[in-house]
């Protein structure tokens, strides 16, 4: 669910230029679990979370002297605790990254490569607005997104973008980054699901709880509605990657929620499918004290926007107290001997 993060700085107003493949002068940095060399610059965003943050820099146009780049060039570099394969890159993650892109900048997926085990590369947009987008795995699942935006020539962009992810330096002795979890609230009849990445939850009635922790607000538009769009353009993204085709805007939209006790921002959307016998909502907080997104994939198995507002209700944030609940098989197998037939079928 982090795409909605990535998708989200590979945002683009510039004009362009063509030239030579000059590149600029860089020095190597260090990021949680890898290092990697960057044009000097203005840091304009820098986390330091070892389980999922960004480092984000205009480059500086002393850099650049004497090399023709667009207008305000700037690289983003994000990890998270997930790494691709090349096949998840090219067929689910960059088609929708691409599609999240906004008029002026829409167009083609220009080229794509496997540049190395495990490091991937793609140029995106139309012939005079060029972005480059790469990934790079590094051991214990730290996956790292790259996002440059500097020439316009194809080739020169290519050059830089093989430079910048043929750069990046894993980390020797890796360590396991903390996955943040969110707290928990559940009633009875609900039970957790081992996964090594995700957090979830299943009930006796079929519900299905999928949450993960992602540094930042995946909904912090400048206002309410620019909130919305973002949320409901992420939440289409999401859904374009897990499920391999393309997705209509209009089949997401926001569910107005009532405030929540603890006054923190939240969102919720349903996604309805054509063809589906139930829509699928997701549902984000915000967690101002680390700046952390919570967000939620909730499947009730039917069309119930107040239980899924309920379940969105009863997450917190990592720091809130939590009841954990037992293992889903160790609920249903007690159901099941209390003579409960859903523990019984949930525990074939």
């Amino acid at each position: 669910m982090r795409i909605a993060r990535i998708a989200g700085v590979i945002l683009i107003g510039m004009a362009g230029s063509t030239g030579m493949a000059q590149q600029p002068q860089t020095s190597r940095v260090s990021l949680p679990g890898f290092s990697i060399a960057l044009p000097p610059g203005a840091v304009i965003e820098d986390s330091k979370n070892p389980a999922g943050g960004s480092h984000k820099r205009l480059i500086s146009e002393s850099a650049l002297a004497g090399i023709p780049h667009l207008e305000e060039p700037e690289v983003t570099v994000l990890w998270l605790t997930r790494s691709l394969t090349y096949e998840e890159f090219r067929d689910q993650m960059l088609p929708a990254v691409v599609s999240m892109q906004p008029k002026k900048i829409e167009g083609a997926i220009l080229h794509d490569e496997q540049f190395s085990a495990g490091r991937f590369l793609a140029l995106f947009g139309r012939k005079d607005m060029i972005i480059g987008f790469g990934v790079v795995n590094c051991p214990v699942e730290l996956g790292i997104g790259l996002v440059l935006r500097l020439h316009s020539s194809q080739d020169a962009q290519l050059e830089a973008m093989r430079d910048l992810v043929k750069s990046v330096r894993c980390a020797r002795e890796p360590v396991a980054p903390l996955r943040p979890r969110a707290a928990v609230h559940l009633p009875d009849g609900f039970g957790g699901v081992v996964d090594a990445n995700l957090q979830r939850y299943r009930s006796l009635d079929g519900e299905a709880l999928t949450i993960i922790a992602t540094e930042g607000n995946a909904f912090g538009g400048n206002d309410v509605v620019s909130g919305e769009r973002l949320f409901e353009a992420a939440v289409g993204a999401v859904n374009q990657m897990e499920r391999g085709k393309p997705l209509k805007p209009e089949w997401v939209r926001v569910v107005v929620q009532p405030e929540r006790t603890d006054l923190r921002p939240t969102m919720l959307a349903r996604l309805d499918v054509p063809g589906d016998s139930h829509p699928v909502y997701f549902g984000g907080i915000h967690c101002a004290g680390p700046d952390l997104g919570i967000l939620a994939k909730i499947d009730l198995k039917r069309d119930d926007d107040a239980l899924a507002g309920r379940r969105l209700a009863q997450l917190g944030c990592p720091d809130d107290p939590t009841r954990e609940p037992p293992e889903f098989t160790k609920v249903a197998e007690q159901a099941c001997r209390s003579g409960d037939a859903r523990g019984c079928d949930a525990a074939r």
